[in-house]
């Protein structure tokens, strides 16, 4: 009987123990499902080489043919593409006196993925294009980077923020929401909830 004690006192003791290991580890170290905010991410400007006007976000939404929550799952190495003004355009007229036919531009090309279409639909996965004066103002797209974003059509069949900035909404991992900027209208949006967030944007868009 004496031994069975021992041996009880034992165990109990040995699950005591782990219990509290357990408690005080937990207690002691930051956990992994921590509050994001706003510092967490950048704040994006405008291209300082370009006159910009705030939009409205009646006006981004009905410019777009896509609002999508999307993530990251591939950048492409920069792309260099040439620009050849349409004969007869005031572009045209200055290239020719400067003496030239043609002027080189870059393009960055970073496919998403689709988790949720709040306007249009592009399929499961899409491509992005940030072109020439964009991708100063651009994140620094990095695979798994969740956003929501207003995209139009660009030339090649890809898609193109609507604007510089303000196209750009951060989903950090809690899914809360942060705009990219510092336009006005896009400040209500900051530490919403997903959820609320992609609500806000359909009621808007219907």
């Amino acid at each position: 009987m004496k031994v069975y004690k021992k041996y009880m006192f034992a165990v109990l003791t040995g699950i005591l123990l782990v219990v509290l290991s357990t408690f005080f580890y937990r207690l002691l170290t930051p956990s992994g499902n921590s509050s994001s905010k706003r510092s967490d991410f950048p704040v994006l400007k405008s291209p300082s080489m370009c006159m910009t006007r705030e939009s409205s976000m009646e006006e981004q939404l009905e410019m777009s043919e896509l609002v999508v929550d999307a993530s990251v799952l591939a950048v492409y190495p920069l792309e260099t593409r040439q620009f050849v003004p349409a004969s007869g355009t005031y572009e045209a007229e200055i290239y020719e006196k400067l003496g030239i036919t043609s002027s080189p531009y870059s393009v960055l090309k970073v496919k998403m993925k689709a988790n949720e279409y709040i306007k249009g639909n592009a399929g499961d996965t899409f491509t992005m294009s940030i072109v020439a004066f964009g991708l100063e103002s651009s994140p620094d797209f990095q695979i798994g980077n969740r956003f929501i974003l207003t995209l139009k059509k660009y030339t090649d069949g890809t898609y193109t923020p609507v604007t510089f900035v303000s196209s750009y909404f951060f989903v950090a991992e809690d899914d809360k929401v942060y705009p990219a900027g510092e336009e006005s209208w896009t400040q209500k949006f900051s530490g919403m909830e997903l959820s609320e967030c992609v609500s806000e944007f359909e009621v808007i868009d219907a």
